[in-house]
């Protein structure tokens, strides 16, 4: 009998321990720059993506950045042009307030690949060219991204991505929240695609985000253009 209520207390803490383990969402910095991909833990981890521009990363575990004002990732003189991959795990709580241009998780990216980002209830504000996701892009690919929250800026403002401009393709993302501005270009998903030469195209991509601005304002997308390029939209909509 002894012997039965000592294996029922081994089973019942074995359980408890493996409960608690599966719950945990945060665990310590786990940056190794030596890595490829270069792990990302924590939002101290995520902050130093800066220091290598063309590095690819992998996000290991949902990430909390509440108590950070976020500095985003890259500026123009340094854009990302690696590979990051989110792998479906969620940052939690983005801030980042800059009275700057190119503003969003994500200064600007080009020729870079970032899949699988989740971002909720981020609130992102700057001046030109703001997105939940991104800023600027070109020559990039972003896939199966999400940001809900809040994105504000004074133009070109958009719920994922502020503006693209060549060879941009945006696949199976989507926004919700609000973004607002006083200005002009401003999108629930992009607030202005400018292809030059073409190649861009957005698929299969929504935002039921609330949108406010002067002119140039769609719940998808601000406003388009193009010169001697072209670019296409399939399967999309705003709710």
């Amino acid at each position: 009998m002894k012997k039965i209520i000592l294996l029922l207390t081994l089973i019942i803490l074995t359980a408890s321990i493996f409960i608690t383990i599966s719950n945990v969402t945060a665990v310590d910095n786990c940056y190794n720059a030596g890595a490829n991909p270069i792990p990302i833990c924590t939002c101290d981890d995520l902050n130093k993506t800066s220091l290598l521009v063309s590095s690819n990363y992998q996000i290991q575990n949902n990430i909390d950045c509440s108590g950070y004002n976020f500095d985003p990732i890259g500026d123009s003189s340094n854009r990302y042009s690696g590979t990051f991959d989110g792998q479906n795990y969620n940052i939690t709580n983005l801030q980042i307030s800059k009275a700057e241009n190119y503003i969003g998780l994500f200064s600007m990216i080009q020729g870079g690949r970032v899949s699988n980002v989740n971002i909720i209830n981020g609130n992102i504000s700057g001046t030109q060219y703001v997105g939940g996701l991104v800023g600027y892009t070109s020559n990039s690919n972003i896939t199966h991204c999400s940001f809900s929250g809040n994105v504000n800026g004074s133009s070109t403002i958009g719920g994922l991505v502020g503006k693209f401009y060549d060879y941009v393709k945006i696949n199976s993302s989507t926004t919700s929240g609000t973004v607002s501005s006083s200005g002009n270009y401003i999108g629930g998903l992009v607030g202005y695609g400018s292809p030059n030469i073409g190649g861009s195209s957005v698929k299969y991509s929504s935002s039921n985000a609330n949108v406010s601005g002067a002119v140039y304002v769609g719940g998808l997308i601000g406003s388009f253009g193009c010169n001697s390029g072209g670019w296409t939209i399939i399967n999309c909509y705003a709710t």
